[in-house]
């Protein structure tokens, strides 16, 4: 055998080696675990929903809640997180089981409807529910400029909502809302993360819900 053709044998001979070793590790560390999927779920506290009464429809008004306006780098299936003030991070392996600004919609209209005991009647907009007959009804926008939170716990909702005339189409109310809290770091973070969300709703909630009753004299 030739000096040359000896040469290209332990070439070759390497370059399988290598990638059966590549194999075999990939192999060694199974299967990479299947993503997780989160979704808003508004408030738990069983006592506000208790104390939900009936009320005629003279001593209620319907909110259609939506559309929610949120930052393009939001809307996708990742969650996002902050890293800081110019950097984020998306993750592959926990993922929103609907699109975020749905989540918000629901979430919102779950949550108004809670709080007010019911006086609010509230249905997300992507429900596409048209106001009742005798229920004077209102739409309420909302845009989102900062939605998410730190690894480390902190969590940040800014922007603006909007309470229209359905019909007319009239601006009624107008408010801007900034809200940030720290929550402790636990070790599922993302679990934390999106606990942290739902609060931030439920205290925009709580703000909203005040603004609307105390102007509208309900």
């Amino acid at each position: 055998m030739s000096l040359f053709r000896l040469k290209n044998y332990v070439y070759g001979a390497s370059y399988f080696i290598f990638v059966f070793f590549l194999i075999s590790c990939s192999l060694m560390k199974g299967p990479s675990p299947p993503p997780r999927y989160y979704v808003l779920s508004g408030s738990k506290d069983n006592k506000v929903f208790s104390k939900i009464k009936r009320l005629s429809q003279k001593d209620s008004i319907e909110i259609i809640v939506g559309p929610v306006e949120i930052p393009s780098y939001l809307d996708r299936n990742e969650i996002v997180t902050r890293l800081s003030k110019d950097e984020l991070y998306v993750s592959t392996k926990n993922l929103w089981a609907e699109p975020l600004n749905v989540g918000i919609e629901r979430t919102l209209a779950l949550e108004l409807y809670q709080l007010s005991d019911g006086k609010l009647i509230t249905y997300p907009f992507s429900q596409n529910t048209t106001t009742e007959a005798g229920v004077k009804g209102y739409r309420l926008l909302v845009n989102c400029y900062n939605f998410e939170c730190t690894i480390n716990g902190l969590c940040t909702l800014r922007g603006s909502w909007n309470l229209m005339d359905a019909k007319t189409g009239k601006s009624i109310l107008k408010r801007r809302f900034f809200i940030s809290k720290n929550f402790p770091e636990g070790p599922d973070s993302y679990q934390k993360v999106v606990f942290g969300m739902n609060t931030l709703l439920f205290d925009l909630s709580t703000q909203i819900q005040k603004e609307i009753r105390r102007n509208l004299n309900i």
